[in-house]
């Protein structure tokens, strides 16, 4: 058995967790409060493996635009570059996702060390506008292209699913994409 198998069987142990897979749990978890889901990269028969490599885009500030401009540069690489199939997400918070999916077919180390590859030659060829810099206090105005969210364990906000800001804000495919 994998470490991660393993630390799965632990963790079931440890604590439940909820499947969300029809509308009756749907609506428990609404009765419960649950304002913001978010959901694993992976699927529930196959944990180890991610169908979906994601990209977070927020923006330093209240910059929108290089949100959208980072989408737009991110889409480029990974639809002509890499002949990925991309759509564009909001978060209902600040920024975007830039989600592309994939078959489960590789461990969550590969998928990260692959996105990885991706934000770097992004940063390389925009010199001056993105960052691989986690730190907020280290990256100026420059945008961080996220690719950490590609790791095991990690979650990503849920379609459709409502903030608890003002206004409600809700994430959303966007059908058209980023142009």
């Amino acid at each position: 058995m994998s470490f991660k198998n393993q630390l799965a069987y632990i963790l079931k142990q440890l604590q439940k967790l909820v499947l969300c897979n029809n509308k009756e749990t749907l609506k428990y978890l609404a009765n419960q409060a649950c304002i913001t889901p978010h959901i694993w990269l992976s699927r529930s028969d196959n944990l180890d493996c991610p169908d979906q490599m994601i990209f977070d885009l927020d923006p330093p500030g209240n910059d929108f635009s290089l949100v959208l401009e980072a989408a737009r540069d991110l889409r480029e690489v990974l639809e002509k570059g890499c002949k990925l199939k991309t759509f564009v997400m909001t978060t209902g918070s600040k920024g975007l996702h830039v989600v592309v999916p994939i078959k489960p077919a590789h461990t969550f180390d590969e998928v990260r060390n692959y996105a990885k590859e991706i934000a770097a030659f992004l940063v390389e060829q925009k010199m001056g506008k993105y960052t691989l810099n986690p730190r907020k206090t280290e990256r100026g105005r420059k945008l961080f292209i996220d690719y950490l969210r590609n790791g095991y364990a990690q979650t990503s906000v849920a379609s459709y699913a409502v903030r608890s800001l003002d206004g409600a804000p809700q994430s959303q495919c966007l059908l058209t994409g980023v142009r």
